[in-house]
């Protein structure tokens, strides 16, 4: 941290130190960029108490303080620190703290929005969403975001709509056309969902989610020769993203999986099983491995693995998730699976 590169203790500055600590304070860092800047590296630190006192120290004692946007800025800043690090009831103080000053920035509204649909607090994300949507009513991306609440509050007849509007706005818009294929596969219409995923790999054939798509699908309607070419076609995208990003563990886990459907069973086990020694608890890949396992009927394994994924689940995620999934169905008629969702679902 710069502070205490300087050897001094921001805490004794802030809170009674001498004249002279603090005359040195305003020497280095008396300016509003450089106040905002230390106030953002302790909320990239995650440091909640150090963020408060470095903006109440800054409010009280600097003229900057009295201008609204320079303000509303830092606190915009913060807010974004916080986001990146899942902090999110730190993320909505701050983004909140923005709009008491600058209230008809669509695109505050609309990430803060986003903030509350990741928290899992769906209506509060869908009104923050749909007062961006009326201070800028034609940008797709603040409609999709509207059709992705609805989404994954199993409303799927009022996502569809706003998905259809967003892609009005923009016919490219491949990420709608995706998440409609995905209406259609969880409602079993396969056939529907196939003319989604094939406009998805359309406007871009080298997305490895659109291709995951178009290949299962192919697979589910007994199209097999096309579904392995497809699926071959995702693995191989889909490993150089992980190569490029060794963090992205979805991906990875969604590889493992794809694998299991091009019958390639060997490959797929060794995947999981070393994804799951590395990090046990994981959500996404005890989720993808349970489906695998309720494929291969080996339902007690399955079961077991997917209470670790109940156990680990992202706030936003939703009961209907897993009541829908059809990789599951071999499951489904397994008390335990009712019991396991009544559980961590209240």
């Amino acid at each position: 941290m710069l502070l205490s590169a300087l050897g001094m203790s921001l805490s004794t500055m802030l809170s009674g130190g001498s004249d002279i600590e603090l005359d040195y304070y305003k020497l280095a860092y008396g300016n509003e960029s450089a106040a905002m800047s230390i106030a953002l590296e302790y909320a990239q630190d995650g440091d909640v108490d150090a963020v408060g006192e470095v903006i109440d120290y800054t409010l009280e004692n600097y003229d900057f303080a009295q201008k609204d946007e320079s303000v509303a800025n830092l606190y915009k800043n913060v807010a974004e620190a916080f986001n990146e690090l899942d902090m999110f009831d730190k993320a909505i103080e701050y983004y909140e703290k923005y709009i008491e000053i600058l209230a008809d920035d669509s695109e505050v509204l609309n990430k803060l929005g986003e903030v509350y649909y990741y928290s899992g607090q769906f209506e509060k994300a869908l009104a923050f969403h749909n007062d961006a949507s009326v201070l800028d009513p034609d940008n797709p991306y603040i409609i999709s975001d509207i059709a992705n609440v609805y989404f994954y509050q199993g409303d799927y007849d009022n996502a569809e709509v706003y998905y259809q509007k967003a892609i009005e706005l923009k016919p490219t818009y491949r990420y709608c056309y995706s998440k409609i294929f995905e209406k259609y596969r969880n409602l079993g219409d396969l056939d529907k969902a196939l003319i989604y995923a094939r406009k998805a790999v359309e406007i871009d054939d080298t997305s490895f989610f659109s291709l995951y798509a178009l290949g299962s699908t192919l697979l589910n309607l007994g199209q097999n020769d096309e579904a392995s070419t497809v699926l071959s076609e995702a693995i191989e995208v889909g490993e150089k993203m992980v190569l490029e990003d060794p963090s992205d563990s979805n991906t990875e886990s969604l590889v493992a999986y794809m694998f299991y459907l091009r019958g390639d069973t060997q490959e797929s086990d060794e995947r999981f099983e070393s994804l799951l020694t590395d990090n046990p608890q994981h959500y996404e890949y005890n989720y993808d491995y349970a489906c695998v396992l309720s494929l291969s009927l080996e339902i007690d394994k399955a079961i077991e693995h997917l209470e670790i994924a109940l156990q680990n689940k992202p706030d936003n995620v939703v009961r209907k998730r897993f009541e829908e999934d059809t990789d599951y169905n071999n499951l489904k008629s397994d008390p335990r699976f009712n019991q396991l969702l009544d559980k961590y679902f209240n």
